[in-house]
């Protein structure tokens, strides 16, 4: 008999728009015990240094540092994530860093019920458009991944992969930068998939994503292809 991973639940996702204004918070969003709350943060890069420095802060939470890049001819971008240790709801503030001329940025919020917990991540800043992940919960882990394309100018991205249940939470085509977030809430591929960008522009591009890993099924997932007592999972 084969097991498969249960994805975890999205229950709540809501951000804040480009703007240079520092700090600020979101709307409030509800969790409940054990849910892991991740912040992703993204800047358009106008001085080297800009960042976030500081981690997000929230009633009832405390956030960890799990990608965190200054901006460096590139776009700053940080992922962090928070596991509620009980039931509460508090909007989500964020900070920017300014090195010099106020920077605009960009934050989203997922929430998600019923997960393994945060598993890997990954991230590049470079002109490639894309970044491989594995998971390493296997299949039925969800990712979360934000992008900033540093010299993308009026043209609006789009998210690669689109399948499967791929939903872009953000996608902005701004004078300075290009911002881009976007979830799978049940990625089925227990292998490398490439997560990032489409565009027509030629970056720098910030990219960072992050597995939220699915629950254990108690056995062998199918796509393992393990055998058990003689017979082959189909």
């Amino acid at each position: 008999m084969c097991f498969g991973n249960t994805p975890p639940t999205l229950s709540a996702n809501v951000g804040l728009a480009n703007a240079t204004t520092t700090p600020r918070s979101t709307a409030s969003v509800s969790w409940v015990t054990g849910d892991i709350i991740v912040v992703t943060m993204t800047d358009e890069g106008v001085n080297t240094g800009d960042g976030f420095t500081a981690v997000p802060t929230a009633t009832g939470l405390t956030f960890a540092s799990v990608i965190n890049h200054t901006a460096s001819a590139n776009c700053a971008l940080a992922i962090f994530t928070a596991t509620a240790a009980s039931s509460g709801s508090s909007a989500i503030t964020g900070s920017h860093h300014n090195s010099g001329t106020a920077g605009n940025w960009v934050m989203w919020v997922w929430v998600w019920h019923n997960s393994g917990g945060v598993g890997t991540n990954a991230s590049q800043f470079t002109s490639t458009k894309t970044v491989n992940l594995t998971p390493a919960g296997g299949a039925n882990s969800a990712i979360v991944w934000a992008v900033g394309d540093f010299a993308g100018g009026s043209v609006t991205p789009s998210a690669t992969p689109t399948s499967p249940n791929e939903t872009t939470r953000q996608a902005i085509g701004a004078a300075g930068a290009n911002y881009l977030n976007a979830d799978i809430t049940n990625q089925t591929s227990s292998g490398a998939v490439s997560y990032g960008i489409v565009t027509t522009t030629t970056g720098p591009f910030s990219i960072g994503v992050l597995e939220i890993k699915g629950t254990t099924g108690g056995g062998p997932t199918c796509s393992q292809s393990i055998s058990l007592m003689g017979v082959g999972c189909q």
